[in-house]
């Protein structure tokens, strides 16, 4: 977050601020969901969670399945063909 309040010439704190303005989240649950809305298509094509769970930078698929779930309100393995 601190290399885009910089891009945007603004602090963090105003950078934060303006982020939950405009979409209605923190910069770090909007990040969640963007990694894991961004899996969704590997997950329909029928690659392994375990491995789409580490490409997004999560540290385990355990804690993948858990944003995930929290997220969707489903698990991973429902998004598999």
């Amino acid at each position: 977050m601190s290399d885009l309040a910089f891009i945007a010439a603004m602090s963090e704190r105003t950078f934060s601020r303006l982020f939950i303005k405009d979409t209605g989240f923190s910069f770090r649950t909007w990040k969640q969901r963007a990694r894991i809305y961004a899996s969704l298509d590997q997950l329909a094509n029928g690659i392994p969670v375990k491995q789409v769970a580490y490409e997004p930078g999560f540290s385990c698929p355990a804690s993948y399945t858990a944003a995930f779930r929290s997220i969707l309100s489903s698990t991973p393995r429902d998004f598999l063909p």
